[in-house]
């Protein structure tokens, strides 16, 4: 995934579109697409914003109505692409993915692994990052796991929130994100 459309990415995250509504909340891409990953999304409010299967599907939560009376839109981007040349190494593949982030401010104060007590992924070979960063003078919340599977894709799963909203929302990230599977 090139710079530009990591910073792309940033900025259709809160920025409205046409939503194509999908039929069913709980997403299997692997039948129809041969995407590497399976996952749930969190309930009906969820939504296929944009796709070009299989690499790439950015999902936009409806409009939640923050304390300043803002709509804020939270959004789930999922990518995959070969990742032959890192030899299965997700450090290098996490590092190299997640460096344009930290360039444009993302402060990741801890990286956590599967094999860390707590992991909230049941994938191995994957990095899950919590990072904050501030767009607009709006503190941002955004998760980012990392994944090199078994035939040499690798995914990237981005989920971003504001923080004002985090307390309430944030538990429909954690129940994707709890939901990843690899295709089999």
């Amino acid at each position: 995934m090139t710079n530009q459309f990591k910073l792309l990415f940033l900025a259709l995250c809160f920025t409205n579109f046409n939503i194509v509504k999908a039929s069913v909340y709980k997403i299997d891409t692997t039948q129809v697409e041969k995407f590497p990953l399976r996952f749930d999304l969190p309930n009906d409010h969820w939504h296929l914003a944009a796709s070009n299967p299989p690499v790439k599907y950015i999902f936009k939560r409806d409009p939640v109505t923050n304390a300043d009376g803002r709509q804020i839109i939270p959004a789930i981007m999922i990518l995959a692409e070969d990742a032959s040349n890192f030899k299965q190494d997700v450090a290098l593949f996490c590092s190299q993915r997640m460096q344009p982030f930290q360039d444009r401010g993302v402060k990741v104060p801890r990286l956590l692994i599967w094999q860390d007590k707590d992991y909230p992924v049941a994938i191995k070979n994957s990095i899950l990052a919590r990072g904050e960063y501030v767009d607009k003078d709006v503190d941002h919340i955004i998760y980012m796991i990392y994944v090199i599977d078994r035939h040499d894709k690798g995914i990237q799963v981005y989920l971003d929130m504001t923080k004002d909203i985090a307390d309430q929302y944030e538990p429909e990230f954690l129940k994707t994100i709890r939901s990843l599977q690899l295709a089999p």
